[in-house]
């Protein structure tokens, strides 16, 4: 459910997905995704988004028995390859649950937030490779001098990782 929309219950299927288009993406700011019914055990349905020329698939999150609904942000309208589409497509796929899905599923909202501390936490110890001894209040005493350009470094360094397992930060 897109907000401010119709609850989507018409998909294409397509093999192992099930695919609608959506119009303007850079407007959806969240999705709430939601089971009708009980899904098999072992079973979670992910969902997806898919951006022309539609050849992969990103993943928005995931939910299963043990966590029937939640609400994806999705970021669109920050992500260049998705904010100035006219369309892309949101795909549902039926997936057996693997640890880092389990865990992904799981992550109860209040609990978000240990994610971001990891990502700060990540940041820090990549900023911590630029101490400079210097003397201040006479006393010896260390000090970050960062280069403007090492923000962009980690964000680079990060989104590489990112894209290789977007549950690396759990690791």
């Amino acid at each position: 459910m897109i907000p401010g929309q119709l609850a989507i219950t018409q998909f294409t299927q397509i093999n192992n997905s099930f695919v609608v288009d959506v119009n303007n993406p850079a407007i959806i700011t969240s999705i709430a995704f939601f089971l009708m019914q009980p899904l098999e055990e072992g079973i979670a349905a992910c969902l997806y988004y898919s951006y022309p020329p539609y050849s992969q698939l990103e993943l928005l999150g995931a939910i299963a028995n043990a966590r029937p609904s939640d609400i994806f942000s999705t970021s669109f309208s920050l992500n260049p390859n998705t904010n100035k589409q006219a369309q892309i497509k949101l795909v549902i796929q039926l997936q057996q649950i693997d640890p880092n899905l389990q865990q992904m599923i799981l992550m109860l909202p209040e609990k978000q937030g240990y994610y971001f501390m990891a990502i700060a936490q990540n940041l820090d110890r990549f900023l911590q490779d630029y101490p400079k001894q210097i003397y201040y209040n006479e006393k010896n005493q260390q000090m970050l001098v960062v280069p403007t350009i090492s923000l962009d470094k980690w964000l680079q360094r990060f989104t590489d990782k990112y894209n290789i397992d977007p549950n690396f930060l759990f690791c």
